[in-house]
Formats: structure tokens, C-alpha cells, sequence
């Protein structure tokens, strides 16, 4: 697809500042080990059939390597790493390799109901100089739970600086989880609406889930609604571009 340079790297953009990596079907289990005086530390590699991020493709719908490494304390407070490996079409913006920074406080508010702050730096050890890849995102969510069911709201602001284009980018999302009775999977449907300041999308996820242990394995049907009308195509992308495109995402991690 022939665009010129400044689209393109707007499209990396908008493909990179859209939610947390908690809301992605290629999530990365972890399970806890204590290390006293309140602290524990989760781990997680998994293997995804297309990391896509928000609905957009980051591995050109192919598959990537992820993992994570995070300290947890009693009090709520968190903080770690996670990254992945990245597709050929963003590596001469981002190089090959997303290494996200972050740190957060999740706690109890009152019964059944949750919240999470967190701010993620996202860094691109790799890419190439002078791209002015990296940048910071800073998210909230609230999740209550309706039985063995649950409702999550939240939303992230990516504020103004050079790898955004010098726009404000804001991400809202809702997500609905439950339990299938008599089997060991869990649905879980996502819609999100991505603002990039000169345009916005929506994407849309709807799967299973379920976890054995230290395994877990997810499959999701992931879409947007780029390709279709939406102003991003009126700000110079079209529908050839597959990394947007529908597609069916599986996911497999272990934590230890």
C-alpha cells in the first residue's frame, strides 16, 4: 500500500497508543511467589497467534512472543515489565522489540467493586534514531463483580508529545466477563473507542478464555471499524491495509 511518511507514522501511532496490555487477548498470565515482607513476584511467557493491540495487528497477523515480570506488595501498589516482539511493517518506526514500563495500585473499594491506576511508559530500545518512538500512557479502570460475573469500565490519555504527533490521544473502553456454566471457559466481550485527536475507531473483541493451572489459552475474534467508512481512512488510510482487518487470535501462556 503506497502512503507517504508522515501517514505512516501516524498509523504506527495510532496503532501503538490505544489500552493496557490487561485488556489484550494475548495477555500474559502470572501467578504469585512470595518474597516476604509483603512483596511477590509474578512471571509470565506466553505465544499469541497475532498481537494485536487494541484491534490493530502489531506482528503484521503473525504470530509473537510475550512476556512479563511483575513485583506486587500487599498494599495494592505493583510495578514491572512486559513486552513483545513486533511485526516487520512498524520495525523502521519501533524497531522490533515493545518493552513496556509500568507502575500501579489496584485495591478493594468497597465489596465486589475494584479499581486500578496505572502509567505504562512504552519504550522501543531498538528503534531506529530520531523516530521519537516512546511515550507515556496513563490508565484507570473500575470493575465490579455481579456474582461469578463482572463489568469493567476504563479509559487511558496519552498526553501531547512528539510520538503522539503533539495530540492528546484518549482510549475509553468497557468489557463484560462470565463464567460458562458447566465448562471451564469464560466468556469475555471488549469495545473500545480509540480517539487520536484527527480522527477515531472503535474496535470490538468478543472470546473464551480459560485457565488449568499455570496454563492458560484464549481465543478471540477481533475486529475494528477502520476499513469501513471510519475517518481514519479520510486521513489518508485505506482498507488494503490488513493489518486492521478482522481476524481470530489464539493465545497460549504459562506463569511460573
Amino acid at each position: 500500500m503506497k502512503r507517504d511518511q508522515h501517514c505512516k507514522e501516524l498509523n504506527m501511532r495510532m496503532s501503538l497508543i490505544a489500552l493496557s496490555a490487561a485488556l489484550c487477548a494475548a495477555a500474559t498470565p502470572a501467578a504469585a511467589v512470595d518474597l516476604g515482607n509483603g512483596f511477590s513476584a509474578s512471571v509470565g511467557v506466553s505465544g499469541v497467534s497475532d498481537y494485536r493491540f487494541r484491534g490493530i495487528s502489531l506482528s503484521d497477523t503473525k504470530a509473537a512472543v510475550q512476556g512479563s515480570v511483575t513485583i506486587n506488595h500487599e498494599s495494592g501498589v505493583y510495578a514491572g515489565v512486559w513486552g513483545s516482539s513486533l511485526g516487520d511493517s512498524v520495525e523502521p518506526l519501533y524497531g522490533k522489540v515493545e518493552s513496556d514500563l509500568f507502575v500501579g495500585y489496584g485495591t478493594e473499594i468497597s465489596p465486589g467493586t475494584s479499581i486500578d491506576l496505572n502509567a505504562t511508559f512504552y519504550t522501543y530500545a531498538d528503534s531506529p534514531s530520531g523516530t521519537h518512538s516512546d511515550y507515556m500512557e496513563f490508565l484507570g479502570s473500575v470493575k465490579h463483580d455481579f456474582g461469578p460475573a463482572a463489568i469493567k469500565v476504563g479509559g487511558a490519555w496519552a498526553p501531547s508529545m512528539k510520538a503522539t504527533g503533539d495530540q492528546d490521544f484518549i482510549y475509553g473502553y468497557g468489557e463484560l466477563s462470565a463464567p460458562i456454566p458447566s465448562t471451564p471457559l469464560t466468556f469475555r466481550g471488549h469495545v473500545g473507542v480509540q480517539d487520536l485527536g484527527f480522527a477515531s475507531y472503535t474496535d470490538w473483541q468478543l472470546g473464551l478464555e480459560t485457565t488449568l493451572g499455570p496454563v492458560s489459552a484464549s481465543l478471540s475474534y477481533v475486529d475494528t471499524s477502520i476499513g469501513r467508512g471510519s475517518d481514519i481512512l479520510a486521513a489518508g488510510f485505506t482498507s488494503s491495509y490488513d493489518n486492521v482487518k478482522a481476524g481470530v487470535v489464539f493465545s497460549l501462556g504459562l506463569a511460573f
